[in-house]
């Protein structure tokens, strides 16, 4: 009497979906077929839908083309200048990169080993995400240099990161508003809504930076790029893109590109749509492991 047991080739492809985790990353079969993802799908749809593209590159500590390269042919003065001087002072360095990008950024875009983990997000105009800068540090110490006194400031379990918020601009152009945060400490289970009620978040607490907030705006050719000077370790920027310790000292960039979601009506003759102009840095990048939604 046969075994009520799974043959071994179920049992094979019941481990092998089990490893996967349920993955949301998957291989394309066909070249450029993440650029059809930024078209209307299960997720927010409207006029008022924002992709992301966002990379967070990763080289060795004081690493010449994110230290120096990079920032020769991009623009610094993307931001205002009394925002450019307070950023400065806290370790954060930000530029827009324009057209089709510089070599050095192209070239890190393209890179496996430089860009880990390229992604996409799909938002509405108006809403806040999170963006994870690197991993957890047992402690994270800085000056907090806002008001022109320096204030040490020191947070255990920490897990820089930075809240970004898009919004539409009338000539078409998106506005990406930056916050820097701190993750730290242990996750908080119960917390108060606005209305006084305990809920379950399960996150941990996040200590917001307002003062060392910025905004940029990008046309649909455009990467805003964020990143530190690795000389800099006393500054909340230092933390947020430079992990010193660790048998593999890295120095990271954020690098994020945003895009209007495209409509799902077909072009008039002759129209070119957002989707022709992708940049081919994240073309080759995301083609080559996957989206997320």
């Amino acid at each position: 009497m046969r075994s009520p047991c799974a043959r071994p080739g179920q049992l094979l492809a019941a481990l092998a979906l089990i490893l996967c985790g349920g993955c949301l990353w998957m291989q394309p079969t066909q070249p450029g077929a993440w650029i059809r993802s930024l078209r209307p799908n299960a997720g927010p749809q409207g006029d008022d839908v924002v992709v992301l593209q966002i990379s967070v590159i990763e080289q060795l500590v004081g690493d010449r083309s994110v230290n120096r390269d990079l920032w020769t042919s991009i623009d610094e003065g993307a931001v205002t200048l009394d925002r450019r001087a307070v950023l400065e002072d806290n370790g954060f360095r930000v530029a827009v990169a324009g057209g089709s990008a510089s070599d050095t950024l192209n070239d890190l875009l393209q890179s496996k080993r430089a860009n880990l983990y390229p992604h996409q997000i799909q938002t509405r105009a108006g809403t806040t995400k999170t963006v994870l800068l690197g991993g957890l540090h047992a402690s994270c110490e800085f000056l907090l240099n806002v008001d022109g006194e320096p204030t040490p400031t020191e947070l255990k379990q920490a897990q820089c990161a930075v809240a970004v918020t898009p919004s539409l601009a009338s000539d078409g152009r998106i506005v990406l508003s930056f916050v820097p945060e701190v993750q730290h400490g242990a996750p908080k289970f119960l917390t108060h809504d606005e209305h006084g009620d305990f809920v379950l978040q399960g996150r941990r607490p996040s200590e917001p930076y307002p003062g060392l907030s910025f905004e940029v705006t990008l046309g649909e050719q455009d990467y805003v790029v964020v990143g530190t000077w690795a000389e800099k370790d006393a500054t909340l920027g230092h933390c947020c893109f430079v992990t010193a310790d660790g048998p593999k000292p890295a120095q990271r960039l954020l690098v994020i590109r945003a895009a209007r979601q495209l409509s799902t009506a077909p072009p008039e003759e002759g129209a070119t749509t957002t989707a022709a102009k992708l940049p081919l840095a994240y073309q080759a990048a995301v083609t080559v492991r996957g989206q997320e939604d």
